[in-house]
């Protein structure tokens, strides 16, 4: 099974799920947040 990896487009971080991704964007890069609110997790960039 390929793991699929999440990159964050705003620093190094990666995650395994999209869910965890967005989390991530919300909290730790709130200027960013909103473009992430509106976005399905299937959506996120991997």
């Amino acid at each position: 099974m390929t793991e699929r990896v999440h990159q964050c487009p705003y620093c190094e971080l990666r995650f395994g799920y999209a869910n965890d991704l967005k989390d991530h964007v919300i909290h730790d890069h709130p200027d960013h947040a909103e473009a992430f609110l509106t976005v399905e997790p299937h959506e996120l960039p991997h």
